[in-house]
């Protein structure tokens, strides 16, 4: 009877893991409907990341193109002694993107002092970024 109980047990084990063996439908389900709901959101997470990183790249280059102009415009007031005196707009390629600079000269109360104001962008009237600068 010993042997007997032993199979019935070893039979009863085994009915039982294969019973809980794998997944049962709604936890396939349920699991799912999580994935389904988590990937979108982390999709759109990762185009807004791009889409700030793109714009913080932009937002440089513009930096360095309106430093450029001004640098530009001190250098050719130390070498060749003559200044810009009405508004300059121009288009420079840098990082595969054509960008428009427009510089414009205003008097200041001191007349021995200019104030330029450069602004950069890509699309006209749609500046991204502004610089002053003072030239003596």
């Amino acid at each position: 009877m010993d042997k007997e109980n032993k199979m019935i047990s070893l039979v009863s084990k085994q009915q039982i893991l294969k019973a809980h063996a794998g997944f049962s439908l709604l936890e396939v389900l349920a699991a799912t409907a999580i994935i389904a709901f988590t990937i979108p959101a982390l999709m759109l997470l990762m185009m807004k990341q791009a889409d700030t990183a793109g714009a913080l790249r932009n937002k440089s280059v513009a930096f360095w193109i309106a430093e450029n102009t001004l640098t530009r415009l001190r250098l050719e007031r130390q070498i060749e002694g003559s200044v810009i005196d009405r508004p300059l707009e121009e288009t420079v390629t840098m990082a595969g993107l054509e960008w428009i600079v427009l510089t414009e000269p205003e008097e200041t109360d001191q007349a021995s002092l200019l104030r330029y104001r450069t602004t950069v962008s890509l699309e006209p009237d749609e500046p991204l970024v502004t610089v002053d600068t003072f030239i003596h």
